[in-house]
């Protein structure tokens, strides 16, 4: 009986054993095609962050630019806008990601002119001690659903703040309830399907199905044609309150709650932006019958009640007609409603860039003032979209106390000279043209588009066309191309002008830093310069940016500095196996500089490496003249020239005239000399300027005296004897040197 009672337990086992070997089975036979796949690099990472695809990046995570192909089977996938950010946050960062659809990418402008490039610049001038990181996560036909997908991916990169714009495709989006790309409005199905997406063998099964799917697909005539905007749409007509309506306004208001959920639960805050419409300018794309639900009778009151020169009247039933619009792509109020509520009970930041846009448009309606179509803002809409999200942001004390005051600078320096140029305003006009070619802004069967009837004119205008003509293209070579061009023919300021737009377009290539600041030291904007050079090696580290950023310290003579950066071009220069030439160049520069500051070793061995080398040189110790102020930016030059000839005769016009160069170009020359027109005054205000123009003059001996009273001028006598020993540093027999001790030593601060 025992043994029986042995061999019954040892069958069990082993069926047990069987068991679970043939359910284990199909998962070891999976998980090892998963890796396989993988070891193939077959598929895509469709995570929204993942390590940068370039050595030299190794330090950064980059947004994703295939992590569309997560959100669209149908269509093709839309890219992102190639930001980074360190993998490890610096103790003295900030950082934000924006969440939204084509608003925040900037359609239809290239990269250099999203909001997001805007606030990165304002926000990093207005905290220059903070190291401030924007990521822009948005990609173009997207809604809440990809953005509650977004959120818990962000959360775990370290986010300082969360800023949201979103709304508009709710209705049509990846997964909306209008929407052809879709592949299941069960939100568990929707969930497990972007869990799974990351797997290659679910890739490929998708792949696969797909591939059959299409070939059983009933051809349309009008399937393949036309915009990601037409083409999407599934229902035309979602009527008010419908149905449908209110599958999509609930889908938003659960969406937004459960992000705003997540960030609060994480301790992450979160500006949440309402959103504009264009409702003047704009007919209903479509309309129901019926007279109190029919968009366009609403439009036409509207029109009406302006005409009449009732604002108010026409204003609300401009709201009305869009709201009734059966064709969804201007979120109704209904959704704003929900961001206010939403705000208000998540204690969220609430960006009222509505208001902001209404205030800017004539009678409140706004229009094609500042969008460019129906809701994507023209040039001056970006610039007041970056406004709103700067001046929020900075109301909420996140980054700091207030902005540093002597290096913010006003929206409207901004707005007057930011890097874009002709090229940029015609892609995005043609892209609004070539849009509104197809429907909703024409007939469904219309086929006649901007693109067909067309005929370029110019040089410049031939290039913007081929974003239309070749959609692939990358808009980075045509401006590259173009300055490439100007360059060649000498037209340095025009070439400066498309390198400063690469340097907008893409702001983590060092490459573009540096041929922008080549053209710039050239046109005399040394600070510029200076500043891009800085941008540059912060990236990559070049010979070139080093050699160049020697050649500014020598100018600023500040030959200690001068000397690190030449050597740091050395160095990478024999890293890299740079031309011999090059290499000598800079030996006899860090020679000339060796003298200068009395370095007899380095300056013995470099004489023995250039005796080597064959080189017969004399470069006899010379008193080289302090001459920043030699170098105008061009850009200022001919009405800076105005200040200077009026500086003898007519004080207040040369002051007027250095005023109007510092909204162009705000760099230490201009502030230089509005402080020692304020110092002649003996006006207080001097200090200001004289910090300001701090980084080109310090190592002037006649500056830093007067910057020394100013701050004796002013009671500040900690300040006063740093100026002092710096004084003393750069020249130590100056004559003011003791005079100004005795100064200082007499300042009395009044206290408390």
């Amino acid at each position: 009986m025992i043994q029986k009672s042995s061999n019954i337990n040892n069958y069990n086992f082993k069926n047990v054993y069987f068991r679970l070997i043939a359910i284990l089975l199909p998962f070891f036979f999976l998980v090892l095609m998963e890796v396989i796949l993988r070891f193939f690099s077959y598929g895509t990472d469709m995570h929204l962050f993942v390590k940068h695809n370039h050595e030299k990046y190794k330090d950064y995570y980059m947004v994703n630019p295939f992590v569309g192909e997560k959100y669209f089977n149908n269509f093709e996938a839309t890219t992102g806008t190639n930001d980074i950010f360190l993998k490890k946050k610096p103790e003295n960062g900030f950082r934000i990601f924006l969440m939204g659809s084509s608003t925040l990418y900037g359609f239809p402008y290239p990269r250099n002119l999203m909001a997001s490039r805007i606030l990165q610049e304002r926000l990093q001038d207005a905290y220059p001690k903070k190291d401030i990181e924007v990521i822009n996560t948005s990609i173009t036909a997207i809604n809440s659903i990809t953005l509650k997908d977004y959120i818990k991916q962000i959360i775990d990169y370290d986010p300082d703040a969360v800023l949201i714009y979103a709304g508009h495709n709710e209705f049509y989006g990846a997964f909306g309830v209008g929407s052809n790309e879709t592949m299941s409005k069960n939100q568990f199905l929707r969930t497990l399907h972007f869990s799974f997406s990351n797997f290659r063998i679910y890739q490929l099964m998708k792949s696969f199905i797909n591939g059959i799917l299409q070939q059983f697909k009933k051809s349309d005539s009008t399937d393949g044609k036309g915009t990601l905007m037409k083409r999407i749409v599934k229902d035309k007509d979602i009527s008010y309150k419908s149905e449908k309506y209110r599958l999509g306004i609930e889908q938003f208001q659960n969406n937004l709650s459960d992000i705003l959920k997540e960030s609060k639960n994480s301790g992450v805050p979160v500006f949440l932006s309402d959103l504009v419409s264009n409702i003047k300018d704009l007919h209903p794309f479509g309309n129901t019958v019926g007279e109190t639900h029919s968009a366009e009778k609403k439009y036409q009151q509207a029109t009406n009640s302006l005409s009449r020169g009732d604002t108010l009247a026409a204003k609300d039933l401009f709201y009305q007609a869009k709201d009734l619009d059966p064709v969804r792509f201007r979120a109704s109020e209904e959704l704003n409603r929900i961001i206010y509520e939403m705000a208000e009970q998540n204690e969220a930041y609430l960006i009222t860039v509505k208001e902001r846009f209404e205030n800017a448009s004539k009678g409140g309606l706004i229009g094609n003032n500042l969008l460019s179509e129906h809701v994507h803002p023209n040039i001056e809409g970006e610039f007041l979209l970056a406004d709103a999200f700067y001046t929020k942001i900075v109301e909420s004390g996140l980054i700091g106390n207030s902005p540093n005051l002597l290096t913010v600078k006003t929206k409207d320096y901004y707005r007057s000279n930011w890097n874009y140029t002709t090229l940029d305003s015609l892609i995005g006009e043609y892209k609004v043209k070539q849009l509104k070619s197809y429907w909703p802004f024409t007939l469904l069967d219309n086929e006649i588009t901007f693109r067909d009837t067309f005929k370029t004119s110019g040089f410049v205008d031939s290039l913007a066309f081929t974003v239309l003509s070749t959609p692939d293209i990358v808009i980075d070579s045509l401006h590259k191309f173009l300055g490439d061009f100007y360059a060649d023919n000498n037209q340095l300021d025009l070439a400066c002008k498309e390198y400063e737009a690469l340097v907008r377009i893409n702001p983590y290539r060092s490459d573009y830093y540096n041929r922008a600041a080549n053209c710039l030291l050239k046109l005399n904007d040394l600070y510029k310069a200076e500043k891009y050079l800085k941008k540059s090696v912060k990236y990559i580290e070049t010979h070139f940016a080093h050699s160049m950023l020697g050649e500014i310290e020598f100018i600023k003579r500040d030959y200690h500095s001068s000397i690190n950066a030449y050597e740091s071009a050395l160095e990478l220069i024999d890293k890299d196996n740079v031309n011999k030439e090059i290499r000598k160049d800079i030996l006899i520069k860090l020679y000339k500089l060796y003298q200068l500051t009395k370095n007899s070793e380095n300056l013995n061995n470099i004489k023995d490496e250039l005796s080597k080398s064959g080189q017969e040189f004399d470069f006899p110790i010379q008193s080289y003249k302090f001459d920043y102020s030699k170098y105008i930016p061009y850009d200022i030059e001919p009405i800076f020239q105005k200040a200077l000839y009026y500086h003898n005769s007519d004080i207040d016009s040369s002051l007027y005239y250095l005023s109007v160069c510092l909204k162009t170009n705000d760099c230490p020359l201009v502030n230089y000399f509005i402080g020692n027109i304020l110092y002649e005054k003996h006006d207080k205000r001097v200090l200001f300027f004289y910090n300001k123009a701090y980084n080109g003059y310090h190592q002037n001996p006649g500056f830093l005296v007067r910057l020394c009273i100013a701050n004796i001028l002013n009671k500040k006598k900690s300040q006063a004897k740093d100026i002092l020993d710096k004084l003393i540093k750069v020249d130590p027999s100056y004559q003011d040197v003791a005079r100004l001790k005795v100064l200082i030593d007499k300042i009395t601060i009044k206290r408390n």
